[in-house]
């Protein structure tokens, strides 16, 4: 073996001398930067962003002014940030002086001088009181297994919102569980915004099912799930997986294990090709001599990722075969799902995250705690996640009475301030209050008169593209767009809690007064009428008799794991109204289908069997309506002048394909009648 080749070596690269010394100088502009998580690092590159154009603004050097690091210059700065950002709290500013601190270490190579630091503290506590900032801790609500239930029943009866693929409903509902049971945040289960399309995230080869012995002689054996968590935060050092075990539960809304299987039968996932369905895995057995049998994936899954997104393919939305759930997807859902059930309060993983700390809390040692929290301390979660809502009954131990721990408890749960009433969205007239508001307006001139000096110039929009009138009118463009926005989702707070504060006078009211009280029967949503029959029998399953009855009855189980199998392949269309013709038939085979369709019907959607009604939902009311709908949802996966099958039954069949999307067109207008 020649000298400087080693067995830890597997390249077989020989290392000369000349290459050690040339090593040397790698540290002759100073120590190494230290490594960041993906996340700091987007932080940080955002703060200097910031220091970059307040130097720029200020007319200084970037560099030499860090170097110098004046508190006058610092204090400046941080002014000059309150003026142009959207924080509105002490601890975001002090979050924000925090990651500055960070950047300084790492372009200059040493830590900011501790005097300064010092006297920067003292500048925010008066730019606090310049810039009017809060200095309140926001509400830290815990949602509690009896807050998840709430919201898990109105998700399977009565949640009446489309997703783009039904597979995302049963994956909402397990992520929910996975996060109550494992206290993870939601980075280490879907995809963060800045490791976009790395699928670090749940795989399959993450998860470990598992057939046990029962310890109890004499009963059957039992189904259990290990789940590692890799990605979970720090830096970029050693990671130190957490794995967590779950079990069958005889309430099939708390069992994570039957939506699990759900996913994974939907995937054909199992590496045995024999085990296809429920009824056979829950007759496996373990065998004499062994404790366990293991369940093994497929080699080609094990990297996919448990809970993927939906895309637009050239059949229309498909769930992807290998792309991870984005976080901001995931969050709008579990957003738009609270509003829906009436919490007034905003629902996030992390209020589940705060839940399952406390109830560890006292029932796990500190060092437990702080494992499944993932904390490096305990003053962590007692600053950030224990409870301000004080759970113990002080009243009843200073008087030396028995705790009301029942009541204590329902006191603070979230659902306490549940109202099915709380608008959930704006009307059209709100709508329009909100894009009338001054800044909105303000913006939508500024970009009119850009855009006509665009028009005036060049002719056309495009043909502006890259010159600084064009970036200028974008940045105008992207900040009415977020105005907008912004004003509606203020406009929509400011009326729930309008509602919340006046409904409790106007039913103490109508009680006082001896008028009939508002009849909450009809505003709480109760179960709807479901596109899908698999959905039906899983709400009749799972509510309001969810419990088995004997740990024995496996029938119910399987039944709800098919379906919940079955619906991971379905998607709901449209919920809009559409002409049709009543007296004609719903028949969907093949033979029935004529060349000739509806004037506004979508040929792919009619031959989409993931569809509950494929004849109604292909239907559309206005032709602007089929067209967006077309070249959104199904033109999108093809190329202009690429090839395009024709999606109608019959064309499909006979293999019809056109080149390009006027000629798909035009086949669509002379063979089907159908004008777009």
């Amino acid at each position: 073996m020649a000298r400087g080749q080693r067995r830890g070596n597997p390249s077989n690269q020989v290392f000369t001398p000349e290459y050690y010394r040339k090593r040397l100088h790698r540290f002759a502009n100073g120590p190494r930067a230290k490594l960041y998580a993906d996340s700091t690092n987007i932080r940080l590159n955002w703060v200097d962003k910031m220091w970059q154009e307040y130097c720029l603004f200020s007319e200084q050097d970037p560099h030499h002014t860090l170097e110098e690091c004046s508190v006058e210059v610092l204090e400046n700065f941080l002014h000059w940030t309150l003026n142009n950002t959207k924080i509105k709290k002490r601890s975001s500013l002090q979050t924000y002086w925090r990651f500055f601190g960070l950047l300084y270490a790492k372009q200059t190579g040493r830590q900011m001088d501790k005097l300064v630091a010092k006297e920067i503290q003292a500048c925010i506590n008066s730019l606090t009181v310049e810039h009017n900032l809060g200095v309140m801790d926001g509400p830290k609500p815990l949602l509690d297994v009896n807050d998840l239930l709430t919201i898990l029943r109105y998700h399977w009866t009565s949640d009446c919102r489309t997703f783009s693929h039904e597979r995302l409903r049963v994956q909402l509902a397990l992520i929910l569980l996975v996060a109550a049971y494992t206290a993870t945040r939601p980075g280490a289960i879907v995809e963060r915004p800045y490791v976009k399309g790395s699928n670090k995230v749940l795989c399959y080869k993450d998860i470990e099912l598992t057939i046990l012995r029962n310890p109890e002689l004499g009963k059957r054996d039992v189904l259990v799930m290990g789940v590692t968590l890799l990605h979970t935060k720090g830096g970029q050092g050693q990671k130190k997986p957490k794995t967590y075990l779950f079990h069958e539960d005889t309430n099939l809304v708390f069992c994570p294990i039957t939506l699990f299987l759900a996913l994974a039968f939907a995937d054909k996932a199992f590496a045995a090709p024999g085990l296809t369905s429920p009824e056979q895995l829950f007759a496996l057995k373990v065998l004499p001599g062994l404790h366990e049998q293991r369940l093994p994936w497929k080699e080609s899954i094990l990297n996919v990722p448990v809970f993927r997104r939906s895309i637009r393919s050239e059949d229309g939305i498909r769930v992807s075969p290998n792309q991870a759930l984005p976080y901001f997807d995931f969050h709008y859902s579990l957003k738009q799902l609270g509003r829906a059930t009436g919490f007034l309060q905003t629902i996030t993983t992390y209020c589940i995250r705060r839940a399952t700390g406390n109830a560890i809390d006292g029932a796990a040692s500190t060092a437990v705690r702080n494992l499944i929290m993932g904390h490096s301390n305990s003053q962590i979660f007692e600053q950030y996640y224990l409870s301000r809502r004080v759970r113990q009954d002080v009243q009843a131990a200073y008087l030396g009475r028995p705790s009301e721990d029942a009541l204590i408890k329902t006191a603070g749960q979230m659902s306490r301030s549940l109202d099915p009433r709380l608008p959930k969205t704006l009307n059209v007239d709100q709508s329009l209050q909100a894009d009338c508001h001054p800044m909105v307006q303000a913006l939508s001139h500024s970009k009119q008169i850009i855009r006509a000096e665009i028009i005036l110039q060049y002719g056309k929009i495009k043909n502006a593209v890259g010159t600084p009138i064009h970036n200028e009118y974008m940045r105008t463009k992207q900040n009415f767009i977020n105005e907008k926005a912004y004003q509606k989702k203020a406009l929509l707070k400011e009326l729930r809690n309008r509602h919340h504060r006046e409904a409790a006078v106007n039913d103490i009211q109508q009680q006082l007064s001896g008028s009939l009280v508002l009849d909450l029967d009809g505003d709480v949503p109760g179960t709807i009428a479901h596109t899908f029959a698999e959905r039906s029998r899983i709400a009749k399953a799972l509510f309001p008799l969810p419990t088995l009855k004997t740990d024995e009855d496996y029938g119910q189980r399987v039944e709800v794991i098919k379906d919940l199998a079955a619906l991971c392949g379905l998607r709901e269309g449209r919920r809009r109204p559409v002409h049709k013709d009543d007296n004609k038939s719903d028949s969907l085979q093949l033979q029935s289908f004529s060349l000739k369709c509806e004037p506004l019907q979508c040929v792919f959607c009619l031959d989409d069997e993931s569809l509950g009604n494929r004849r109604e939902e292909s239907l559309f009311s206005r032709k602007d309506a089929l067209r967006r709908h077309v070249e959104v949802t199904h033109l999108g996966g093809f190329t202009e002048n690429g090839e395009i099958y024709c999606g109608h039954p019959v064309c499909k069949e006979a293999k019809v394909v056109l080149a390009g999307v006027s000629r798909f067109k035009n086949h669509v207008a002379r063979v089907h009648g159908v004008f777009m």
